[in-house]
């Protein structure tokens, strides 16, 4: 019998367990797929709070905006606005929803739907429009606006957005500026505050929306009614009748500005218990008032006094501005009154008295002009004939970097007053110029340290003879004038900016101008070209003829002609002054030049020896060596032989074939060297150059340094 087999067994793996570890495999993803889901739920719940919260910010920040914001449809009905928006239109939301534009704000210049702003800027863009917006209030509102498409996702138009900022204060100061403009305008063309006071009157009146103003100016205890101005015929009883009246101090308006030595606001002329003409005003339609002393120190020479025709709150900024004028106008008086009361008196002292006021002037001015290679500088100065000083003035300057500053000023009014001005300008011009500023700069500063009432025009010019580039600043001055080789005579005008002290503040604008070989520029005062009964335009058409008759002449022959052309042999009644540099070619085989022994003149000496080497086309190395050497001998002989006294240094450079030579002389008695690193110069001097030959004397010392140019 054979033995039974043991059952075959099958190798592979049962069923059911490949069923149980397939099932536990999709378990686990399914677990995984739900978890990263849940993750994914909780981080799209996240940005989708993050995106709620931008959303409410973008429209916290819409709702809070200054400036004006409305969106408006196809149609041009009103979507959304903002606060501003609402303020502006005078309406609510609710109000201005879904309404036309166009009947709130009926401004025609405004485009109200796309297709309006589409018809006038094809790119759909309209950016600054300054213009009044005209409410269906009635109202007038100055605004600036700014226009703009709406598209939605797919790039459809959906409407427009219209951005508006109201420019109210803007224009109220571009007013008072115009207002100041035309008042410094008077003043520098009239010559009495007869002639003066009916236009200033009117300036103010028209220029600050006052309905009518008088002046009044004191004689003895009394205010008395001077010049009055009107806009209509049914102001003028009201102005008729404060001709004739007259103010005691304290009395009404007039007479407690008076008192009070400071302006006075009257919001309403009914509230105002001492004002006596109320019903007069009433009859005119006048309800406010603000008035102004015109006080030029502490006394009180008069009031300004003007009439709104409706109520007028306070405005500080505005009586402010009065004040300044009315310092400005007491001044004006008070030196036409004091002209006036010297009369007769005067004659006697005339003649003593210009000849003080002469070498008072001349002691203000440069004793002598810069000694500057590659230009020629000439200047000239008239004393008029009054005898008060007078507040023409000029001054050159040597800059850093070899640059040339040239400024001429004229300080309104005359005597010590003028002169003190004059002086602290020269003094301050000077230092800003140190600081390497723009002239716009200096001017700027300038401006902010002359004092209230004080007055000056101004012309400050920077010559870079390396670029020929003439950088420059009008203040209120009569423009430079630039007389090319060839004859032709250009008037610089620029910008033009307004005098020192003219404005409490004032824009001033850099400009340049490019000057070729030959040419020459001239400033001068007005004084110059003033000719009576034809105006200064006639001046200057005289002046350059004789510029350009004269142009080949040298700067010193040029002022001489022009002196003798204009003023005929006469002293001019007006101080004058004169100041020409001529753009001229470096002298390449010879340097010369004379300059103070101050340490302020080492480095012209040093500046000007470089330019004259870079003529002669020598290395970089040979004008370290040279500045080393020429710096080193200039300020040996600036140091050591002088002491402190007016004094100079001559400097010579010239080229004997491929040899460099520069002789530095002195006319004084060196001292011995103090200290004990000091006396090496003349160690440095000789490393640098080949030969250094040391000459003293008796008539001072002589340093001769020699090096081969191209040696090195």
């Amino acid at each position: 019998m054979v033995d039974e087999l043991p059952p075959k067994r099958d190798s592979t793996p049962d069923a059911a367990a490949l069923d149980q570890a397939a099932w536990s495999d999709m378990t686990d993803n399914l677990q995984k797929a739900h978890s990263e889901l849940m993750e994914a739920q909780v981080e799209l719940e996240r940005h989708t709070a993050t995106i709620e919260e931008m959303r409410e910010l973008v429209g916290r920040v819409v709702e809070s905006m200054a400036d004006a914001l409305v969106i408006v449809d196809t149609a041009g009905r009103i979507e959304r606005t903002n606060a501003a928006a609402r303020h502006l239109l005078g309406r609510e939301t609710d109000a201005l929803a879904g309404m036309p534009f166009v009947a709130i704000s009926p401004s025609p210049e405004i485009p109200a739907t796309p297709k309006a702003l589409l018809e006038r800027a094809p790119d759909g863009v309209l950016r600054n429009l300054d213009l009044d917006l005209h409410l269906s209030s009635g109202r007038r509102v100055p605004v600036s606006v700014s226009c703009g498409l709406v598209r939605d996702k797919s790039g459809t138009i959906a409407g427009l957005l219209i951005v508006a900022r109201d420019i109210t204060e803007r224009r109220e100061a571009e007013r008072r500026t115009a207002v100041q403009h035309e008042v410094t305008r008077i003043f520098a063309e009239s010559a009495t505050f007869e002639t003066a006071g009916p236009k200033i009157l009117r300036a103010i009146g028209e220029g600050l929306n006052f309905e009518a103003g008088e002046v009044w100016l004191r004689e003895g205890d009394l205010l008395r009614c001077a010049h009055t101005w009107s806009k209509g015929a049914r102001i003028e009883e009201f102005s008729r009748h404060s001709r004739d009246l007259t103010f005691r101090l304290g009395e009404g308006l007039s007479g407690r500005v008076w008192k009070d030595a400071r302006a006075h606001w009257v919001a309403d002329l009914a509230q105002d218990p001492g004002f006596r003409r109320l019903d007069l005003a009433r009859a005119a339609g006048l309800h406010s008032a603000a008035a102004f002393p015109l006080q030029p120190g502490e006394q009180v020479l008069g009031v300004m006094s003007f009439f709104g025709d409706a109520i007028r709150e306070p405005d500080t900024l505005l009586l402010d501005m009065m004040t300044s004028i009315g310092s400005q106008i007491g001044q004006f008086i008070e030196r036409k009154q004091a002209e006036e009361e010297r009369g007769a008196l005067l004659v006697r002292l005339y003649e003593r008295e210009h000849e003080i006021a002469e070498t008072l002037q001349r002691s203000l001015l440069p004793e002598r002009l810069p000694d500057i290679p590659g230009v020629l500088i000439a200047a000239r100065y008239l004393p008029g004939t009054a005898a008060a000083v007078g507040g023409d003035w000029y001054d050159v300057m040597p800059l850093p970097g070899g640059r040339i500053g040239m400024v001429m000023g004229d300080v309104a009014g005359r005597g010590v007053r003028a002169a003190a001005v004059m002086g602290q300008l020269r003094n301050a011009i000077r230092a800003y110029a140190t600081e390497d500023l723009p002239p716009a700069e200096v001017a700027r500063r300038l401006n902010q340290l002359i004092e209230l009432g004080e007055m000056a025009t101004l012309v400050y010019l920077v010559y870079d003879p390396a670029s020929q580039t003439l950088q420059y600043v009008n203040a209120g001055h009569l423009p430079p004038l630039v007389l090319s080789a060839d004859g032709r005579v250009r008037r610089i005008e620029g910008a033009g900016s307004p005098p020192l002290g003219g404005l409490l503040t004032a824009t001033y604008v850099d400009e340049s101008v490019q000057l070729d070989l030959g040419s020459t520029v001239l400033i001068y005062t007005d004084g110059l070209v003033e000719v009576k009964r034809e105006g200064i335009d006639q001046g200057l058409a005289q002046l350059e003829a004789t510029l350009s008759r004269w142009h080949q002449a040298d700067p010193e022959l040029l002022l001489e002609q022009v002196v003798a052309s204009l003023l005929h042999g006469k002293a001019p009644a007006d101080d004058v002054a004169l100041l020409a540099l001529r753009v001229a070619a470096l002298n390449q085989a010879r340097l010369q030049l004379r300059v103070p022994a101050v340490p302020a003149s080492v480095g012209d000496i040093r500046r000007a020896v470089q330019r004259w080497l870079e003529a002669q086309s020598a290395s970089a190395a040979d004008v370290f060596d040279f500045a080393v050497g020429v710096s080193e001998a200039a300020g040996n002989a600036v140091e050591h032989a002088y002491g402190a006294a007016d004094a100079e240094i001559e400097v010579t450079a010239e080229r004997r074939g491929d040899d460099g030579i520069v002789t530095i002389r002195d006319w004084g008695k060196w001292r011995p060297a103090r200290g004990a690193y000091r006396g090496r110069g003349l160690s440095i001097m000789e490393k640098m150059m080949d030969t250094v030959d040391v000459q003293p004397g008796r008539d001072g010392t002589t340093v001769i340094m020699r090096r081969r140019i191209g040696k090195r």
